[in-house]
């Protein structure tokens, strides 16, 4: 009988031992998983740690296909001047430009119109004697302002070329002689030039016209619109 309740004890007291001593396994487990979870968090935002730093470079643009400050260009083209006053207007111009800097110029244009009456207008002037109460455009003088609003290019995938191009506002203030009067004149519009070489543009624009005259004792303001198509060289 002594040894089944040595044999007890012995039992009682090894279970007492187990189920007083701490379980350092899982907690140790958890605190590891909590103190490591920010550190994925920030890794996470940060993005993959580079081995080694890049070197800082400069931000490059490549150079304009033509250098414009200094330089002085002269055109020619032809235009036309709608007004809606019964005049068919078609015409040619010359001009001559010096830019100030990369983006702003100076240029004196001519404009010759060869106006002539509408199919309307010559029969009814034919056949009652009488003429619009506007005055055919002639002769167009203006010192323009010419701003570059930037600087492009672009590849013509069929013939494998690139174009470069500059996108340009223009104001400008003259005199016109239209049926042989002189009159203040005022131009507003937008275009855009084609460097071809870099001696050679072709631009394409259209312009708001106001030309101020004065018909029977009236003063009035005609407004118009006027398209070109122009060629120059730089010199």
């Amino acid at each position: 009988m002594t040894k089944p309740l040595v044999l007890t004890r012995a039992i009682r007291a090894a279970h007492r031992k187990t189920a007083t001593k701490p379980v350092v396994g899982p907690w140790l487990l958890l605190c590891l998983a909590v103190a490591t979870v920010p550190e994925l968090a920030r890794a996470e935002v940060s993005g993959p740690r580079e081995p080694a730093p890049r070197p800082v470079a400069d931000v490059r643009v490549q150079p304009r296909f033509v250098q414009n400050a200094g330089q002085w260009r002269v055109f020619a083209g032809v235009d036309y001047y709608e007004r809606r006053d019964y005049y068919l207007s078609p015409g040619v111009e010359l001009g001559v430009a010096h830019s100030l800097t990369e983006a702003l110029a100076l240029e004196l244009q001519a404009h010759h119109f060869f106006s002539s009456l509408n199919s309307s207008a010559a029969d009814v002037s034919r056949k009652y004697g009488v003429l619009p109460d506007s005055l055919a455009p002639a002769w167009l003088l203006l010192a323009d302002v010419r701003y570059n609003l930037g600087y492009g290019k672009v590849l013509l995938e069929g013939v494998r070329r690139v174009v470069h191009f500059e996108p340009q506002a223009v104001l400008g203030v003259g005199v016109h002689v239209n049926g042989g009067q002189f009159g203040p004149s005022a131009l507003l519009g937008l275009g855009l030039a084609f460097h071809l070489t870099p001696a050679w543009f072709l631009r394409i624009e259209g312009a708001l016209g106001l030309d101020g005259e004065s018909v029977g004792g009236r003063a009035r303001l005609k407004m118009g619109f006027l398209p070109a198509l122009t060629f120059g060289a730089n010199l």
